[in-house]
């Protein structure tokens, strides 16, 4: 009976020993991704601020089309082709392309922020971070975000009121 116990205790150890290993090398993998996501959102958004800053020289006609063509292939390289990123790069190249315009600049903007958003969001579902939960601490962030506005905005006369 004994040697059942320690069989069943030595097959148990294993079992547990395997999955240990497999979850911290998901882990590992995992912080990786990470890491390099976080790392590619902040160059693509450091190209993304070269990039605007050359094309709003447009609206002083100093643009120049050579540093506006090196800023747009940079961000095209951190792009490699993907189909995700078709609206933004279609955005890229009309303001690449064509005058400065105000549109432009903000629908830029707007493609932009959704690029580097739908990275995030990609990065928070590989680390585990499901929609679910990711929702629940928005909101819970939502709310001591409104609650320490409504402190800060609150005269200091008023504060002093309200702990007496």
């Amino acid at each position: 009976m004994t040697e059942y116990i320690t069989m069943i205790g030595a097959v148990s150890a294993i079992i547990i020993s395997i999955f240990s290993l497999f979850e911290s090398k998901r882990k590992l993998i995992t912080s990786a991704i990470s890491s390099n996501r976080i790392k590619w959102i902040a160059d693509v958004r450091e190209a993304m601020n070269e990039f605007l800053a050359e094309y709003l020289k447009g609206l002083n006609a100093e643009r120049n089309q050579y540093n506006l063509r090196i800023a747009r292939a940079k961000i095209e390289l951190f792009m490699s082709g993907s189909k995700t990123y078709k609206l933004f790069l279609a955005q890229l190249e009309k303001c690449s392309t064509e005058d400065f315009s105000a549109d432009d600049y903000n629908n830029f903007i707007i493609q932009a922020q959704d690029v580097l958003n739908s990275t995030w969001r990609l990065m928070k579902r590989e680390a585990g971070i499901t929609y679910k939960r990711e929702k629940r601490l928005t909101k819970k962030l939502e709310l001591e975000l409104k609650d320490s506005k409504l402190q800060s905005i609150t005269h200091p006369s008023q504060q002093t009121a309200k702990r007496a």
